[in-house]
């Protein structure tokens, strides 16, 4: 389950929590949220309200102090599941680095040709290319032509599947 569905599910039942100890909610705006930051506010907002308005109880208190730890621990988890996720983007990154340079090897590209491939394949035109590499538009195009001709491809396409595979 991911930190969003978490968020939603403990955010319902945060909200049908309060309404059904507070009964009405004037001054409380109750709203749907997967913000865990907006969830914690509100519910810290309508638990002091409330106790502020009304002599709740000791069970009340606790129960508003469950939500809170389960809205730090939601805030944990989402965190936790952002660090992995950007761990894995970046291995993805390292696993097409890997494969362009082998296949760079096996075509037996020069170096110019692997930079302007990596540009061309990273998604910048023969003018951001050319403009970076410190080249013309003409050359950018001729080093395209040859590594077409070498890596056996007819179009970008098969470029970037050949090339990341």
């Amino acid at each position: 389950m991911s930190p969003g569905v978490v968020g939603v599910i403990l955010w319902q039942a945060c909200q049908g929590a309060l309404i059904n100890k507070i009964g009405t909610c004037r001054n409380v705006e109750m709203t749907y949220s997967v913000d865990p930051h907006f969830c914690f506010l509100s519910i810290t907002t309508a638990i002091i309200y409330n106790l502020l308005e009304k002599q709740m109880s000791l069970l009340w208190i606790m129960g508003g102090l469950t939500v809170v730890a389960l809205a730090i621990l939601n805030l944990l988890l989402i965190r936790k599941y952002r660090t992995e996720r950007q761990q894995r983007l970046t291995e993805t990154e390292l696993n097409k680095e890997q494969n362009l340079i082998r296949n760079c090897e096996r075509y037996h590209l020069s170096n110019r040709e692997a930079d302007v491939l990596r540009h061309i394949l990273a998604g910048h035109t023969y003018r951001s290319a050319a403009e970076e590499l410190f080249i013309s538009q003409k050359t950018v195009d001729a080093h395209l032509r040859k590594i077409y001709a070498k890596s056996g491809v007819k179009n970008k396409v098969e470029l970037v599947v050949k090339f990341y595979s």
